[in-house]
């Protein structure tokens, strides 16, 4: 455990994990903003019954999920759980409150390290897994960023060639969510790749995606969900979550639950989310004064931008 949370920090112990700090910037002291490794200090105080105590308060029955996907008898998954598992304690199912949005403007922190080129996050306080809006944010995230031949892709790296990658991630939690663009790039390139990130999401906010491309990143989901039950641990792993958050109850109910939103959907959920009031961008590497400068001008008019 300790090489592990040793890789995300330099030679002087501070945090250089571009996630692990755009993720404390965007939830603060709230337990979604620690990483999962957590501090070196707090593996010092670490201790056997400290263990004990997090086990039995967290892994019991009703903050678990047990699902068996193949070729399985159900009567044999049935006494197999039985068995092994008959014994845990039913506990109680675990909860917590989202941290309150008070985020007044964008939220910018830059990380010196010495590396070959910097890290850019650019993250967005987002839903929670049972707003209604969900599966709008999902379609939206597909838009942007599902393949190659993609909004984010196509624009950063095809026709700019301002880094050799982009990508999107929405994570949604119970209470919560966060979706954030992730790069790296040569340092000068900087304020170029935040500008132009944040005018492709500008203008899925302003005017949606066509109706073209939602149907082409729907078909691309229709096609994963069909390669999912040949798959039974991708499959195992959808109904477990399914269960464990009260999402889809299956594959082709979570398609048919996409294949509904419109363009106009996409739209307003990229209006509500791309924010200047729920922007966090962090920068890990090596950038002169001007640059950072620079990207805090362009975060700050962002929404003059819209």
């Amino acid at each position: 455990m300790r090489e592990e949370i040793l890789e995300d920090l330099d030679d002087n112990g501070h945090q250089i994990d571009a996630d692990n700090i755009v993720r404390e910037l965007v939830f603060g002291s709230h337990p979604l903003g620690f990483s999962i490794t957590g501090p070196l200090d707090h593996l010092r105080r670490f201790d056997r019954p400290m263990l004990r105590r997090h086990h039995a308060r967290h892994y019991t029955a009703r903050n678990s999920v047990l699902c068996f996907a193949g070729s399985v008898r159900a009567a044999t998954c049935f006494r197999l759980a039985r068995r092994h598992f008959g014994g845990m304690k039913p506990g109680r199912r675990i909860h917590s409150d989202s941290p309150p949005l008070t985020q007044k403007k964008p939220n910018i922190r830059h990380v010196a390290n010495a590396a070959s080129q910097t890290s850019l996050r650019v993250a967005f306080r987002a839903l929670s897994d049972r707003d209604a809006r969900e599966p709008a944010l999902e379609m939206l995230l597909r838009v942007l960023d599902d393949g190659m031949s993609t909004r984010l892709y196509e624009r950063i790296c095809d026709e700019l060639g301002l880094c050799y990658d982009v990508g999107a991630l929405y994570e949604s939690y119970e209470d919560d969510g966060v979706f954030d663009v992730a790069a790296d790039a040569q340092h000068a390139r900087l304020p170029d790749l935040v500008r132009e990130i944040l005018s492709v999401l500008r203008n899925l906010a302003d005017h949606g995606p066509t109706g073209e491309e939602l149907e082409r990143a729907k078909a691309r989901h229709g096609w994963q969900m069909k390669a999912l039950l040949d798959d039974a641990e991708s499959l195992s792993t959808f109904y477990a979550l399914s269960a464990l958050t009260g999402l889809a109850p299956t594959p082709i109910a979570r398609h048919q639950e996409l294949a509904q939103v419109a363009p106009e959907d996409v739209r307003e959920v990229a209006d509500a989310i791309f924010r200047p009031d729920r922007m966090s961008i962090v920068t890990v590497g090596s950038l002169t004064t001007r640059q950072r400068e620079a990207i805090r001008r362009i975060a700050e008019t962002f929404r003059d931008q819209r």
